[in-house]
């Protein structure tokens, strides 16, 4: 029986117990959150073991094998530096970090505890994503990859994502992106050059002129 605890009670972990509860050998052994009244009603919508006080107490309890970290991208590396010290593989929703220099921080602390670490970049197993790969397979020509992406930073203010995470929108929100290009170009990365700069307000059209207007906007 494969063991399986959960930190977080959101709409991801949400998500994630809605697969792990239909594999068999898999026991939903334990959950955490901050708010315990959210892990309760997971506990009765899935059937998981028990509720627990803290990582120290979830992990203890169950010794489990897996732990799924879905938590708030502001509260990451508080959770996985406690995690990180239980030998326990992780399962990290994305982004493990709300920017570069946090995730960098995160992965040092990874190394430092040597943990068994893995980040949830489940597009990498949408049907379209494996499909494309599986085409380009047997192609040695050469590989033009352009991606594409356009983030609302106001839609993310409006829907209560904490500001210091919008101001780091475009990396935080862009991870899946991001990861395209390890999915799709071949070699290793050789440079990366900021061909046009994004200027706020005037590259993204009206709605980001509103932005500038607004109070606490990331675009004073």
């Amino acid at each position: 029986m494969f063991k399986i605890a959960f930190i977080g009670a959101g709409n991801m972990t949400n998500e994630h117990l809605k697969v792990f509860f239909k594999i068999k050998n898999v026991f939903l052994s334990g959950i955490y959150s901050r708010t315990r009244s959210k892990s309760e009603l997971l506990l009765e919508k899935y059937g998981i073991n028990e509720v627990y006080n803290s990582i120290e107490d979830l992990y203890h309890n169950t010794l489990a094998d897996l732990v799924i970290i879905s938590v708030p991208e502001l509260s990451t590396k508080e959770v996985c530096e406690i995690a990180f010290k239980f030998p326990w593989i992780c399962l990290i929703e994305k982004p493990v970090g709300y920017n570069l220099i946090n995730s960098i921080e995160i992965n040092a602390l990874a190394e430092k505890y040597l943990t068994t670490a893995y980040v949830a970049l489940n597009r990498r197993h949408y049907s379209s994503t494996r499909k494309l790969q599986e085409d380009l397979k047997l192609n040695n020509e050469i590989r033009t990859v352009h991606v594409f992406d356009q983030e609302n930073p106001k839609v993310a203010l409006d829907g209560g994502t904490p500001k210091l995470v919008v101001d780091n929108w475009m990396y935080a929100n862009s991870i899946h992106i991001i990861d395209y290009f390890t999915l799709f170009c071949r070699g290793s990365l050789i440079s990366v050059e900021n061909i046009n700069k994004w200027i706020p307000g005037i590259l993204d059209g009206i709605v980001y002129n509103q932005m500038a207007k607004e109070k606490d906007s990331p675009f004073q």
